[in-house]
């Protein structure tokens, strides 16, 4: 948050927002930057300095796992946006926009790392503006496009069909990524079977490479 020119608190969980926005700041401008935490309204409207958000996304993949979505999509371009925030998910009027063509066999890991890349460079083009307090950020002529995915949405595409063949499971895979809050799933007669990353020879990958293993 901004209060005064100066950065005055961070707030990493619901709760510490809370406490931080407890007491009323004059001038107060909530910036929310690459965080799940969804803002109250309350705290929204006692912010006089406005509240903006930046989203590891472009504007037309609002809503959460936006890389995922772009990958399954096959689109040729991804960004980051900046926006004001209201009580709607993305939804608020765009301020900042950063954008970048991406390769067609790109994987969820490395598009993720651009769009931290995209999205930092974007927060600091505007941060002299974010400072101060008493005027908005202008507004961009760009809207919102594209339905606001939802987590469930995510959990959709880490399922997959128990006759899916070898093209479609690499690029399933390829969208959907590694880890075990992200795993690859099936079921079977009434039971869920999750995809262990560990290949069978023991060694870990990560992004299609061998984790630890120098490159020749």
């Amino acid at each position: 948050m901004f209060g005064d020119r100066v950065a005055q608190d961070v707030a990493a969980t619901l709760e510490e927002l809370k406490l931080a926005c407890a007491e009323p700041a004059p001038g107060r401008r909530l910036v929310a930057f690459c965080t799940p935490v969804i803002v109250p309204a309350g705290i929204l409207e006692s912010t006089d300095g406005l509240a903006y958000n930046f989203h590891p996304g472009p504007p037309n993949y609002p809503g959460l796992f936006p890389a995922c979505h772009t990958i399954m999509d096959r689109a040729a371009k991804f960004g980051a946006t900046a926006h004001v925030m209201t009580k709607e998910i993305d939804a608020g009027s765009i301020v900042g926009i950063e954008a970048t063509e991406i390769p067609p066999d790109i994987d969820r890991l490395h598009l993720e790392a651009l769009s931290r890349h995209l999205v930092v460079s974007l927060f600091q083009r505007l941060a002299p503006l974010l400072v101060d307090t008493e005027t908005p950020l202008p507004l961009l002529d760009v809207a919102w496009s594209g339905r606001v995915t939802t987590r469930q949405d995510f959990k959709d595409l880490c399922e997959l069909l128990s006759d899916i063949n070898e093209e479609e499971f690499a690029f399933r895979y390829r969208a959907v990524g590694e880890g075990p809050e992200h795993a690859l799933y099936v079921n079977f007669h009434g039971r869920r079977f999750r995809m262990e990353n560990t290949a069978g020879d023991g060694r870990v990958y990560s992004g299609g490479r061998v984790v630890g293993e120098q490159e020749d």
